[in-house]
């Protein structure tokens, strides 16, 4: 996982269920009571949302190392390394499944 803002202690914490490999015909309803939200969560969305979710990570990755990372010490260098070359491609196709898994090995 990868936070793109900076998180307050204490600050409840959401991910987007959208990259978890949804089946075709799976759906799961949001109730995160947010007055943007989208409602109803699909196998779509992943699709739909890719250079939105691009453009989040790559700015994460701009700034990674001007914040405190509490779990830095576990990242070894080569890592961070690595995933931003990756995501600073911007033509980098991305497959279904392929966010969630990619930056949960990290």
């Amino acid at each position: 996982e990868i936070a793109v803002s900076d998180i307050a202690g204490g600050e409840q914490l959401t991910n987007d269920y959208a990259m978890l490999n949804l089946e075709e015909d799976e759906r799961l309803k949001c109730r995160c009571g947010s007055p943007s939200c989208r409602g109803l969560i699909g196998p779509a969305d992943q699709v739909r949302y890719e250079a939105r979710w691009r453009r989040e990570i790559q700015s994460a990755l701009t700034c990674i190392s001007q914040v405190k990372q509490v779990l830095g010490p576990l990242l070894a260098p080569e890592s961070l390394a690595a995933a931003r070359a990756h995501y600073a491609n911007a033509g980098y196709p991305l497959e279904r499944g392929a966010l969630a898994g990619r930056i949960a090995a990290m």
